[in-house]
């Protein structure tokens, strides 16, 4: 699975976010700076709901 650099992270480096799909349609979420850390894994509806609160 291939991770993708969301296009909000700054170019400096200091906020960057990586996220990938699995096959189950569920999404996983990382820190690009720190890609050993944690991992966060989603539901679908649950990622919908996080990429939705951009706006607020």
């Amino acid at each position: 699975m291939i991770w993708k650099k969301s296009s909000y992270s700054s170019p400096e480096g200091q906020e960057c976010l990586e996220a990938r799909d699995l096959i189950d349609n569920s999404v996983q979420i990382r820190d690009s700076k720190r890609p050993e850390g944690e991992i966060l894994s989603l539901p679908p509806i649950e990622w919908i709901s996080f990429i939705k609160m951009e706006d607020i």
